[in-house]
């Protein structure tokens, strides 16, 4: 019996189920576009935008951090502190430099904060941290009522009405002199009795202080602002049974923000706080792959936001995965969308190489995982500083009960004649019946068109018979760009 040919939706995202034949759906460098008016298709897949390179701090470190304070950026990158700076002649022709501001001590991540004229540094897990100011430069924190007794070491700094909050060990909370990074008065201290020693991370949100242990969390708020600092009083009804998983996974998205994060006897989950409550955003797939870390690693997880056609991608990469959560896509599908990217030829992970991620001079700059690039996410950029990207994404699994069905053709509508040379672009299909064997010899090519040659749908025909879900899968490895609109098979059933 000839079956209608049915549309297989592309908007799912990532989404791999622990058993591979319930679901094995990839979304690997691209992500769901849904319209919000009437157009050709339901969702379409577009790439992500490529990495294009401004230029390598001397040196070439692995950055460790990245601020923008008044407009400027700022990097980390190894042990030095560097300004990007961007000149802009009569001919609006752009030339970008870096300036060494000094030392940074230490390894691994840093904590940032600013007050618009102050950048403060923190070096998590030691006694060290930074203020720089265009008018004193870079100074190391040496006031000796800084760090408040029996607290040793500090974890984590922001910024709140006037004063830098760090948070330190022994669950204290102490703050600089209003308007002073430099500057402390050892009184000026809480102890968040709920974190037991064990203080987390901190965040400002809504000009309000959120305190976290890994188990949970108190929001406080500044009272009696003075020369000497702020009062910070508990928010009644205002403590959560959740904790933060990593210092450097958590910011602001929209009107709400982001972490990572668990309660007691619990695994990591992303959660996204609404205004009086954290309500889990990542899935069960994404929730597995998160519990296959340890909790050092999963400690060095980190995140941020950006916006990209219309879509809000909130990001969070460990040492071998970057899942970005796709705001939009998710309210228009009504399900959580997440996708996942990846750079190529990354030397001991395997994930997408930007470090970190900042809004300046008009453009997405980002900071690296292997060295001391400055870079930015470039519309029409196809690669990532010249590394090809790779395009992988898979459908859901189509069942036909216990019937054994025939698959008379697979079709793939695709935006066709986007060659730019004379080599045209091109989709590799496979499939696979159990979900798991995608086998080497079964990837089927088809052609794209050549440059102009618009009117195209690909097709794959005579692709046998299944009494078990099949699984179709697509890769694209050419640099180009790729959109993929709509995809249909046509079945004969028994």
């Amino acid at each position: 019996m000839r079956l209608e040919p049915k549309e297989i939706p592309l908007g799912n995202g990532f989404y791999v189920s622990e058993s591979l034949p319930v679901s094995h759906q990839l979304c690997q460098n691209l992500f769901p576009n849904y319209p919000e008016s009437d157009a050709s298709s339901i969702t379409q897949l577009f790439t992500r935008l490529g990495l294009k390179e401004i230029l390598t701090t001397p040196g070439g470190e692995v950055s460790r951090g990245v601020r923008v304070m008044s407009g400027i950026p700022y990097f980390i990158n190894g042990n030095t502190l560097w300004r990007l700076n961007r000149l802009v002649d009569s001919f609006s022709n752009e030339t970008f430099t870096v300036d060494n501001l000094g030392t940074i001590t230490g390894t691994g991540l840093v904590s940032l904060a600013d007050s618009g004229t102050q950048l403060g540094i923190v070096v998590p897990g030691t006694n060290t941290a930074y203020m720089y100011s265009d008018s004193a430069g870079l100074v190391q924190i040496t006031d000796s009522e800084f760090i408040p007794s029996p607290a040793t070491m500090v974890n984590s700094v922001v910024f709140i009405t006037g004063v830098f909050i760090f948070g330190a060990d022994q669950a204290i909370v102490f703050e600089s002199d209003t308007n002073d990074g430099l500057s402390y008065d050892a009184a000026n201290f809480f102890i968040y009795g709920n974190a037991k020693n064990n203080i987390v991370g901190l965040h400002e949100y809504n000009e309000q202080l959120f305190v976290f242990s890994d188990i949970n969390c108190a929001v406080y708020a500044p009272t009696n602002l003075n020369e000497l600092g702020a009062l910070f009083t508990k928010v009644k009804g205002y403590e959560f049974t959740k904790g933060l998983s990593s210092q450097f996974a958590i910011y602001d998205l929209g009107e709400s923000f982001v972490m990572m994060g668990q309660g007691f006897n619990e695994t990591p989950k992303i959660y996204q706080f609404t205004g009086n409550e954290f309500t889990p955003i990542s899935t069960t797939s994404i929730e597995q792959i998160l519990e296959r870390y340890t909790s050092e690693e999963i400690k060095k997880a980190f995140g941020f936001n950006y916006t990209f056609r219309g879509e809000t991608f909130a990001v969070f990469s460990m040492k071998n995965n970057t899942f970005k959560y796709c705001m939009k896509a998710t309210k228009m599908a009504g399900k959580k969308v997440w996708v996942e990217d990846r750079s190529e030829n990354l030397a001991n992970k395997d994930r997408w190489r930007v470090n970190g991620l900042v809004t300046a001079y008009d453009r997405l700059l980002c900071s690296d995982s292997e060295g001391g690039l400055i870079g930015e996410l470039a519309e029409g950029e196809r690669t990532d500083y010249g590394n090809l990207i790779r395009y992988d994404f898979s459908l859901p699994p189509i069942s036909s009960g216990t019937k054994e069905i025939f698959y008379r053709y697979f079709l793939l509508e695709v935006e066709a004649g986007l060659a730019t040379g004379d080599d045209e672009l091109d989709v590799e299909m496979n499939y696979s019946d159990d979900g798991k064997v995608f086998p080497d010899n079964g990837w089927r090519t088809r052609g794209m068109g050549l440059k102009g040659e618009y009117q195209r749908i690909l097709r794959w025909s005579n692709l046998g018979r299944s009494r078990t879900p099949r699984t179709f899968r697509f890769r694209m490895t050419k640099p180009g760009k790729y959109v993929i609109i709509r995809a249909w098979v046509g079945v004969d059933g028994n």
